[in-house]
């Protein structure tokens, strides 16, 4: 029979290793939980279950010298639009080189339009692959580019999604990224017209963003209303429904502030909100 005995981790007394309690102090023996044989079980599966997730979600190396189909927006969209089904056979999972004009351009995703006006409802939507920072910089809205990656089928709103898409960067004059903003850069201030500003951010909000972001600057416009906490701005297009929020200092006063009044600010622009509007932060008014 063993002998083997084991310190109380409660009293410190010595008690035999199989012993349930303590007899001194009346405290439980647990055995550590590493060497329970359900803490390395369990260990082995979350090893299992991680393993299993990276291979999954590793992607595939795409040739992307080999395209499966080379088209044009429209004629993939008109496609998907006559018949979903039989489009998405046709394309899903197949390596696509398509054609098109850039409607808006975010940090990773480029939108590229038709010329047909059966498809303005829709878009083929290019997730771009990484390292390619500086072509998105260098695009614009109506530019025509060719892109090719793999067809992902349709997303909520019927757009045709294309991943890991390389852009081709024949005919693109391209820009390099400019460096970070410095405490110098805020401090200066940057004159720019409203309609100016939110055009630049309609085209490219990553170019816009590496041109104002977390840059001073002043502009004008008239007031479409008055908010808790922030003014909104209108250019001079009654059709673009996009807006400068002003994000006032607490100590402005606005109560004198009226729909239609022409205003000036000065504040830093801190880039496109969720719903296109662009926000300036920390808002003086000037007098």
């Amino acid at each position: 029979m063993s002998n083997k005995t084991v310190k109380c981790k409660t009293c410190g007394n010595e008690i035999a290793a199989k012993a349930k309690t303590c007899p001194n102090c009346g405290a439980k023996n647990k055995k550590p939980i590493f060497k329970k044989p359900i803490f390395w079980i369990f260990i082995v599966i979350i090893v299992l279950i991680i393993g299993f997730a990276s291979s999954g979600s590793s992607e595939p190396e795409i040739d992307y010298s080999k395209p499966d189909f080379v088209v044009t927006a429209d004629e993939i969209m008109s496609e998907y639009s006559e018949n979903a089904v039989s489009a998405k056979e046709k394309y899903g999972d197949k390596i696509v080189t398509v054609t098109g004009k850039v409607s808006t351009v975010s940090e990773y995703t480029v939108r590229l339009s038709g010329n047909d006006d059966e498809n303005l409802l829709t878009d083929v939507v290019l997730s771009v692959s990484s390292g390619q920072d500086d072509v998105i910089l260098s695009l614009s809205k109506g530019m025509v580019i060719t892109a090719t990656g793999k067809c992902n089928s349709t997303d909520f709103f019927d757009d045709i999604e294309i991943k890991n898409a390389k852009i081709d960067t024949k005919g693109i004059e391209i820009k390099t990224t400019e460096p970070k903003t410095t405490e110098a850069d805020k401090e200066e201030i940057i004159d720019v017209d409203i309609d100016d500003l939110l055009e630049a951010y309609s085209n490219n909000s990553v170019a816009a963003d590496a041109t104002y972001k977390d840059k001073t600057v002043r502009l004008s416009g008239k007031i479409y209303s008055v908010e808790d906490g922030y003014i909104k701005l209108q250019g001079t297009d009654s059709w673009d429904f996009r807006c400068i929020d002003a994000y006032y200092n607490a100590d402005e006063d606005v109560k004198s502030l009226k729909k239609d009044q022409q205003i000036t600010i000065i504040g830093a622009c801190k880039g496109e909100e969720i719903f296109g509007d662009i926000k300036i932060n920390k808002c003086t008014i000037e007098k």
